[in-house]
Formats: structure tokens, sequence, C-alpha cells
């Protein structure tokens, strides 16, 4: 199946998203045409790369939560520093894309 503005615009995606996505195919340094499919799959692998890297800024809240010693300042702290992973995460690896090209993908069984 060859994936198409159309297919993605009808699977969910906006004409900006469409667009970002043109560009990252439009300007890899390959020899090679880069397709849709090609960047699909690796914002699906991008996409459980964000998925552990939220995992791992619950860690210290966690550990905060299970220790019994009186945790103060260490709580907020900890928080800013994970609002701050996620912000991060978010736009380093585009969550959005992610999650939308990962239900594309198995929508259409596109392995």
């Amino acid at each position: 199946m060859e994936i198409t503005d159309k297919n993605l615009i009808d699977a969910g995606f906006t004409l900006n998203e469409v667009s970002v996505i043109k560009r990252a195919a439009a300007t890899e340094n390959t020899e090679t045409a880069v397709t849709y499919e090609f960047i699909l799959k690796d914002l699906s692998k991008r996409f459980w790369g964000g998925v552990i890297c939220y995992g791992i800024s619950f860690i210290p809240i966690l550990l905060i939560l299970i220790s019994r010693t009186p945790a103060g300042d260490s709580v907020i702290i900890n928080i800013i520093v994970m609002v701050f992973i996620w912000f991060v995460t978010y736009y380093i690896i585009p969550m959005k894309l992610a999650v939308k090209a990962k239900r594309y993908l198995r929508k259409y069984g596109i392995q």
C-alpha cells in the first residue's frame, strides 16, 4: 500500500503535520528517496523512546513516596524536573506525531 497525503489526512493527521512529515522526508541526507512509510516507522520507534522517558521521569517521585523520611523540598524539585523532562520529551520526540504514526501503522498492518 502506498501512503499518500490524502491517506494521512484521512487517518487523522492535520495538513500541518503532513507538511512536517513531508519536510522530514525531503531533508534526509540519503541517496535513495525516503518514503512516508520509512518516516512513519521511525516516528513509531520514537514513540517507545518517549514512553520510556516518561516512565523514567516517574522514578524519583516514586522513590520519594516509598521512602519513610519527610521529603519536603525534594518533592517540589522532582516535580519541576519531571515537568521539564515531559516538556522536552514532547517536543524533541514529536509525541503527537509518534502516536498518530503508531496508530496508522497498526490500523493498516504495516510492519
